[in-house]
């Protein structure tokens, strides 16, 4: 009996420990050629690396382009997903801001937001963090590019439902900025007291193990 209560712990374990580091968003890193899994409103294709983020690290492969055309003011790319049983998801993404700006006061902006999709509690998880932001006299223009990596807690979203959504916005007449995103990863984080489980789970097999 015991070894069937241990057998169980241990499958059980194994199972939690495959969906804690299940992906919760589909097609992050675009190599399917198409945007499958995303919805878009603008200006926003699949590209290719070696186009004009040539030298932005991160931006490998196919990648998410937004803004290419000098078409419309603003442009989204996003994708909804579930966040049942979570806390706490871990978010990470490669991103490229190529900008121009040709005003003082009306800057293009490139910001990536994490949203309580029914109840529009709204996270910007850019833009002063990852400083995309064009903020010198004008014109000007910088090609900025990095990684975001970071564990956001979601506890306080009212709904089940989350929205990962990238925005490009040309503020001024003359419309070249263009951004890039690229690998998006979304996962659960576990609690500390799963994690604890998942130990006893793993201790479980080795007992079991020894044993035979």
């Amino acid at each position: 009996m015991k070894m069937k209560i241990i057998t169980a712990v241990c499958i059980a374990t194994l199972f939690w420990a495959g969906s804690a580091t299940a992906m919760l968003i589909s097609n992050g890193d675009f190599e399917t050629g198409d945007l499958s899994g995303w919805k878009t409103s603008g200006d926003v294709r699949v590209a290719s690396a070696g186009s004009v983020f040539s030298t932005a690290e991160g931006m490998d492969g196919s990648f998410a382009g937004i803004g290419f055309d000098n078409g419309p003011v603003q442009s989204r790319l996003w994708q909804n997903f579930d966040v049942s049983g979570y806390t706490k998801v871990s978010i990470s993404f490669n991103w490229a801001f190529n900008f121009y700006d040709a005003s003082n006061s009306n800057n293009d902006v490139f910001v990536s937001i994490l949203r309580d999709y029914d109840n529009s509690t709204v996270n910007n998880i850019t833009l002063d963090k990852l400083k995309t932001q064009g903020k010198k006299k004008s014109p000007d223009s910088q090609l900025l590019f990095g990684t975001f990596d970071e564990v956001i807690d979601i506890s306080g979203f009212n709904t089940d439902n989350a929205r990962l959504q990238f925005r490009l916005t040309e503020n001024t007449g003359v419309i070249y900025s263009q951004a890039g995103v690229d690998n998006v990863k979304v996962s659960p984080v576990p609690e500390p007291a799963t994690v604890l489980l998942f130990g006893a789970g793993l201790a479980g097999l080795v007992a079991l193990r020894r044993k035979k």
